[in-house]
């Protein structure tokens, strides 16, 4: 592993000066605009912390994080999810479980930030330490969740499909982003950015457990598929094929 490079994880969303972020986040929203809605009222809940690697102190990969609690009844589809919502309002804490997502609470899309003027060996390493490094925030945070939530053919391009086997993919939709726990209907995703054109989008989901994570993947809705197909990889991590 490259000694220049080093990893941390801060309690705060924007951990870099402004001019570091549009680098390496040009099309995210404004840093105070996002300081503003993480204050929302609707955000309550949220716990919000940014992954950075560095490079010689200088980052080049930018991981926004939130943490939350959700019910596994609102990511399951089909019977079993009618089954399991009525289970969960008998049982409110059964099927409790607490989150881990990448992207933006309140955004249109997720979004990382890597700089791609970085040698691609070099960019891969730092990849390495942010997965590992992610993971152990789960296990320190008792997480049971990690997904990265509505990445766009544009966005989810750095992200190195190949390393990331074991999550599960969801089609996503246009709307405001929220963790797949808080799936509204079409009416209630209305985004603070919306596009000029519809953005198919892609969310990754992973339960730590392997076992429950096998089993989500037979319950789930008709639209999840594995990530060993070419529909997922079509739209993310482009940088990597």
């Amino acid at each position: 592993m490259n000694s220049s490079l080093s990893v941390e994880i801060q309690s705060r969303l924007i951990p870099v000066r402004e001019s570091e972020w549009r680098r390496l986040i040009p099309r995210s929203p404004d840093p105070l605009e996002l300081m503003r809605w993480v204050k929302r009222p609707d955000f309550n809940g949220f716990v919000f912390h940014s992954l950075v690697v560095r490079r010689d102190d200088h980052p080049i990969l930018i991981l926004p994080l939130f943490e939350t609690e959700c019910s596994l009844a609102t990511v399951i589809g089909g019977r079993i999810g009618k089954l399991a919502r009525i289970a969960d309002r008998c049982f409110p804490n059964l099927l409790r479980i607490r989150f881990v997502g990448v992207g933006f609470v309140g955004g249109e899309w997720g979004e990382i930030g890597a700089d791609a003027a970085v040698p691609r060996e070099l960019l891969g390493q730092a990849w390495e330490m942010a997965l590992e490094s992610l993971d152990a925030l789960a296990d320190g945070l008792g997480a049971s969740l990690l997904a990265w939530v509505n990445f766009t053919s544009h966005t989810g391009r750095m992200i190195p499909m190949n390393w990331m086997r074991a999550y599960a993919a969801i089609s996503g939709g246009t709307g405001e982003m929220r963790p797949p726990c808080q799936r509204g209907s079409g009416s209630e995703q209305v985004s603070a950015h919306p596009s000029a054109e519809p953005i198919s989008s892609v969310t990754l989901f992973k339960h730590r457990n392997p076992l429950v994570q096998r089993a989500l993947g037979l319950v789930m809705e008709r639209d999840t598929y594995s990530l060993n197909s070419a529909q997922p990889r079509a739209k993310l991590g482009s940088h990597w094929q």
